[in-house]
Parts: C-alpha cells; sequence; structure tokens
C-alpha cells in the first residue's frame, strides 16, 4: 500500500545538479539585480546570460536569450530555466515573491546572509535545506503536505538500516502525507521493507504511484534529482552500489557519519511549523521567531556575539515552550512565514535604500575572522542625555535651524529630509563645517581640518582621551554617492595616522567615510571593506547624512544619545533604526 492520501508528489525543480554552480548563481544574480525594487523572470534570464552562466542552443550571451525567447513563454528554454531557480531559491527563502505577483521576486534577508557567507556558503545552504516544511506561506505546492521533507529522509535513512535508493525515496519520504503522524510514517518504512528482497515489488508499487497521481514514472524520477544532489552534495549520504537488496545492483544513498549527526541533531531539537505559531502566545511568537532565525545563523558559523543579551532574552520569553533550557528550535521563517510579516520583525529589506536598522559585526565562528556586511537587527542602544555639550556659535545655528525645521513639521523623518535636501546644494566649505557640528551635537569632540592644509590629511578628526577616529568627507558636491574611492582614503587615513602616533589610536577603532547618499553600488563597496579588513585589519565605517541627522534628531528631539562604541566600532554601511 503507497503511503499518503494525496494525489502528487513533492515537487523538486532541477535546474542542475551541481550544488556549489547552483549557489554561485544565485550570488550573481544577487550581486547583479539587488538595486531592483523587484525583478522577473526576464531579469533572472538576461542575468544569466550576461553573465555567461547559460547557454542555450549551443550558444552564449545575447545569440542565446535572442534564440531561446518564445512567444509561448512554456517553451521558452532560458526562461523555464529561470523559473526553476526561482522555485528553489523560494523554497530556501532565498526569494520571495511580491504580493502582486508570484513571478515576480525580491530578495530576502536570510538570501543576503548566503551571499556574505559566499566563501564558506556551505553550512547556511544546509541549514536552509532543513528548513524547507510544507505548507508554508511562500510558495504554493499541489497535495496537502504536512512535511519537513529533508529531516524526513534522514530519519527514514537511518530507521532502513542507514540506505535507501531512489525508487523508495519516491514511494517513501517524497509522498509521505504527514511526518508528524506516527502511524503514517511506520506505514512507510514497512511500505519500503515489504518491497525489500523482490525488485518487481518495487517496481509494482512505483507503477502503482504512478497511476494513483497521474504522474509518469520518469518525472517522478527527474523530481527525485534535486534532492539526491543535495544529500550527495552535503556529505550526509555517499553512492554505493547495492546486490543484495534487490538481487540487482542497484545505486543507493548511504547515510554517512556526518549524515547520522545530523539526524540525531534534528531528533534532539525542537521542530517548529508556521501552523504551530497561532497555537502560541502572541507575546512568545515573535522571540521564537527571531531566536530561530539567529540559531540558524549560529549553526552555520556566525558569531552572534554582539548580540548574545538579546539571544539570552529571547529564550528567556520561550523557555515554558522549549522541552529543555538550551534546546535548539529547527524553524526558518523566511522560508514559512508570510513575508510580509517577516519584513516587519527582520525589516532589513536589502533591496531598499530605506533601511533603518544599524550594521553590527558579524563574524564566522569556524575561525574566519573576516566580519560580514549584513545587519542581524541589532538595534542602536540609547540612553538619557546628562551630559553638557560645549557648542560654539555655530553649531547652536545648525542646532536651532534642525530644530526649526522640526516645529514646522512635527515630524522627525520630515525635518531630517528637509535638511538633507538644503544641503544636497553644498560644496566642501560648508559640508565639512557642517558634518563636524553635527557630531559635536551628539557629543563628539570634532574638528574639521582648514583647506589647503596638507599636513591634516583627514577632513575631520574625533578626539576621545584614549582614541581618535579620521574622518573622510565627501561633500554632494564631489560626489552624491560615497564610492570605493572615498573607503581607499579612509584607509590611508587611518595609516598616516598610526604612523604620526599624534594623537592617542587605538588600532582596531573604526575609520569613517561619511557623505551625501550610501554608495550606490554597496556590493563594490562592501567588497573592499571586507578586502581591507583582511589585508589590513583595518576597519572602515560608512554614514550617510540622514544616518547621522537623525542621531542628531534623538539628542535635540527625544532627549535621548546612541551608545558611543556603535559609532567607534562602526564596520561597514551604517543604517540607524527608528528610534
Amino acid at each position: 500500500m503507497v503511503n499518503g492520501l494525496n494525489n502528487k508528489m513533492i515537487r523538486f525543480a532541477n535546474p542542475g545538479s551541481d550544488i556549489s554552480s547552483f549557489i554561485k548563481i544565485y550570488i550573481e544574480l544577487f550581486d547583479a539585480l539587488k538595486g531592483m525594487e523587484a525583478f522577473s523572470l526576464d531579469d533572472i534570464s538576461k542575468t544569466l546570460v550576461e553573465r555567461n552562466l547559460a547557454t542555450s542552443c549551443g550558444y552564449m550571451g545575447q545569440e542565446a536569450l535572442a534564440r531561446a525567447t518564445r512567444e509561448d513563454r512554456t517553451r521558452d528554454p532560458l526562461y523555464n530555466q529561470s523559473k526553476m531557480y526561482s522555485e528553489l531559491y523560494k523554497m530556501l527563502g532565498w526569494f520571495n515573491p511580491i504580493p502582486t505577483s508570484a513571478l515576480t521576486f525580491q530578495f530576502t534577508f536570510l538570501g543576503a546572509h548566503v551571499v556574505a557567507s559566499q566563501r564558506e556558503p556551505d553550512d547556511l545552504f544546509k541549514e536552509c535545506i532543513l528548513g524547507i516544511a510544507f505548507p508554508n506561506s511562500v510558495i504554493n505546492t499541489t497535495g496537502k503536505y504536512i512535511l519537513r521533507p529533508f529531516a524526513t529522509i534522514l530519519r527514514t535513512i537511518h530507521d532502513l538500516g542507514g540506505y535507501i535508493c531512489r525508487d523508495e525515496l519516491i514511494i517513501g519520504p517524497l509522498c509521505l502525507e504527514n511526518d508528524r503522524d506516527e502511524a503514517l510514517y511506520s506505514n512507510m518504512l514497512e511500505d519500503i521493507r515489504s518491497s525489500r528482497g523482490k525488485a518487481v515489488r518495487l517496481e509494482s508499487k512505483l507503477r502503482e504511484l504512478s497511476i494513483k497521481r497521474n504522474i509518469a514514472v520518469n518525472t517522478m524520477g527527474n523530481y527525485t534529482r534535486f534532492p539526491l544532489a543535495v544529500l550527495k552534495w552535503t556529505g550526509w549520504t555517499t553512492s554505493e552500489r547495492k546486490f543484495d537488496v534487490y538481487r540487482k545492483s542497484i545505486p543507493f544513498l548511504v547515510l554517512t557519519a556526518d549524515g547520522e549527526r545530523v539526524f540525531q541533531q534534528i531528533h534532539s531539537s525542537k521542530d517548529f511549523r508556521a501552523q504551530d505559531l497561532s497555537q502560541l502566545p502572541e507575546k512568545i511568537q515573535t522571540p521564537l521567531i527571531k531566536l530561530s532565525f539567529f540559531q540558524m545563523l549560529q549553526r552555520a558559523g556566525f558569531d552572534l556575539g554582539q548580540i548574545s543579551d538579546q539571544l539570552i532574552e529571547y529564550r528567556h520569553n520561550i523557555s515554558d515552550f522549549l522541552d529543555e533550557p538550551n534546546q535548539s528550535i529547527i524553524f526558518s521563517p523566511f522560508q514559512e512565514l508570510n513575508p510580509e510579516r517577516v519584513q516587519n520583525i527582520f525589516p532589513n529589506d536589502v533591496s531598499s535604500s530605506r533601511n533603518t536598522k544599524v550594521n553590527t559585526k558579524v563574524e564566522f565562528a569556524n575561525g574566519n575572522k573576516t566580519p560580514i556586511l549584513y545587519e542581524v537587527s541589532s538595534r542602536v542602544s540609547l540612553h538619557e542625555v546628562h551630559e553638557n555639550r560645549d557648542l560654539s556659535n555655530r553649531d547652536i545655528e545648525v542646532s536651532n535651524h534642525f530644530t526649526d525645521l522640526y516645529n514646522q513639521t512635527e515630524d522627525i523623518s520630515q525635518s531630517v529630509e528637509l535638511f538633507a535636501t538644503e544641503a544636497r546644494s553644498f560644496n566642501q566649505d560648508k559640508f565639512y563645517p557642517l558634518i563636524a557640528s553635527l557630531f559635536r551635537i551628539i557629543g563628539y569632540d570634532c574638528a574639521h581640518s582648514r583647506a589647503g592644509v596638507n599636513y591634516e590629511r583627514w577632513d575631520a578628526i574625533i578626539l576621545d582621551k584614549l582614541d581618535t577616529i579620521p574622518i573622510e568627507i565627501k561633500s554632494p558636491g564631489e560626489e552624491e554617492f560615497i564610492s570605493v574611492k572615498a573607503v581607499r582614503q579612509a584607509l590611508e587615513n587611518k595609516i598616516i595616522l598610526l604612523s604620526r602616533q599624534a594623537f592617542p589610536l587605538i588600532p582596531e577603532t573604526t575609520s569613517l567615510v561619511v557623505g551625501y547618499n550610501l554608495p550606490n553600488d554597496r556590493s563594490e563597496v562592501t567588497s573592499l571593506i571586507a578586502n581591507i579588513y583582511k589585508a589590513y585589519g583595518v576597519v572602515i565605517g560608512v554614514i550617510d547624512i540622514r544616518s547621522l541627522l537623525r542621531l542628531v534628531a534623538a539628542t535635540l528631539f527625544e532627549g535621548k544619545s546612541h551608545n558611543k562604541s556603535d559609532i567607534f566600532n562602526l564596520y561597514g554601511i551604517i543604517n540607524v533604526s527608528d528610534i
């Protein structure tokens, strides 16, 4: 008897069986399309062709695109290949469809971490594979499945003595209706066990399933290509031909020691699904979502030490929900929950320039100490202002003008935008002193350099009793968007400051770039920042005028101040939280 009651089986698209290439293609798509508000299958196809990642009719480049384009899109090979990629990227939580179109996409915060860990993406990919679960709010599937497929596959292989073949995979875990129903699961195992010994039994059950589900046997085999490739690439299984199981040579997947370890890890974890969320009190839903996501990152090798206090708080909030205090949670919010809900919890839209979170330094825990440049949802810590600031007449003028704008609008965001719009016409003579004033208003001893004084290589400098921060400033008259040139100059500023030893200086402290707009091509700037850190150990931080004005607004209009260590340790592009 074939297990389950569905009339379909879990379908995995098959754009290719090389998992390393599959991940590389995503990274290339992210690099090419991340600046778009949303992108289509045609945008994906165009990128695949332009970056020589796909061929058609034996051609590459634009000729391949031209020869592959059909009026009937269902017969367009590149379009269909792009669609298959998108289906898997959605399943992994790296793409989200937009609300108005299932075939138009945005990149996710989870997907950004795949790009951030591109030199060592294996562990995060494995987490996303285990995070696949049905049903979910990201993709529509035929059939009413309650299934975490790869976790169930590993469990099935373990319970079957450590090995399984492709056809057993089809009649077993890939067609299991409900992996939480132990009776159904036991029936599935018995179904496979009863097939072993005679190949005709397995073939008969496969034909029975094909008729019942109206899917050709060859098509069902095609649906297994991605799972088979994943199980081998991850190292969870290895291929081995066995003669004794069905009395003829058949390739089997054999569970490895690493596969057994992962199975035991899953077995001891809390397997949480989207449908469980509504059964929980509202007050623990968000902490659980956050903790489960950050646990994914930790298991993938990210060091989240800077938000350890938050993680402790999340775990405390959901302690009654866990079976034991330090239990891991298997749940991937970006793969199961409604994208709009996840966006509200992790408001780090990688396709938008209106990001309202502050970067924290995220490092690999496995010995690679190059920081990653993507946010981990860490807020700037605020406290009440209890310090007297010694402001110049110029600072008071700036402060009063900003206050007038705020009184006119009664809205911080609007007043920030008005001030920034005014500053857009400023050249060095006005912009440099303005930036220094803004830093002084939020509590720093900041001085801008005099024009023509070559000895003062930096454009401004923050002085502290124990430390110094050089600042490279780019006025909108010089460049409207902060560029790689400014980052290189920030590196020079730090090197010169270190060599002269004229001021107290901690080498690990940031060297700042401050400009009008954040970089237009963030990937180029952030890659350079990462390369500088790797080569020289110099930390570069990037701040735009709107972020700086938002910190000033917190001081002037809300009686609050940010934690100065956030600036002294700033690495990468700042995004000020909605405070």
